[in-house]
């Protein structure tokens, strides 16, 4: 069975090390089948010379993932794997919507995997703390 494959974060560490491993220890995964969204132009660029299909996406809006693409090349995606920026909710609910309204149209399974990396726990991450002061 097919399945296009869709990973956001895919010229990151955790990513870019699905990519590879899609394309290098499943043989039955073609290139074909294998989309990586980017940010910039430089990721795009070297995400191209994979092979493999690479979409310039704003990852806050779902609209892109139902029209702009998959143009003729896919009609849906069976697999969102989520590795970028995992630790803001909002840039995952539009992936779910998009993936749920494929779901609906393509009436095949699909599905949403969501990775993080223990960056977003470290204390000097730069993301605001807080502390319960009124633990209980």
């Amino acid at each position: 069975m097919s399945r296009n494959t869709l990973i956001t974060g895919a010229a990151g560490y955790i990513g870019g090390s699905i990519v590879a491993n899609l394309l290098s220890k499943h043989p039955e995964t073609t290139k074909q089948q294998v989309f990586a969204a980017v940010r910039t132009d430089e990721q795009a660029k070297a995400l191209s010379t994979l092979g493999i299909n690479v979409l310039k996406l704003d990852l806050s809006d779902e609209q892109p993932l139902l029209t702009k693409y998959p143009l003729t090349k896919v009609t849906t995606f069976s697999v969102i794997v989520h590795t970028a920026n995992s630790i803001n909710p909002e840039l995952a609910l539009p992936l779910i919507n998009a993936l749920a309204k494929q779901k609906e149209s393509a009436g095949k399974p699909t599905h949403f995997i969501h990775t993080s990396g223990l960056s977003a726990f470290y204390a000097n991450s730069g993301w605001p703390r807080t502390v319960n002061k009124q633990p209980g």
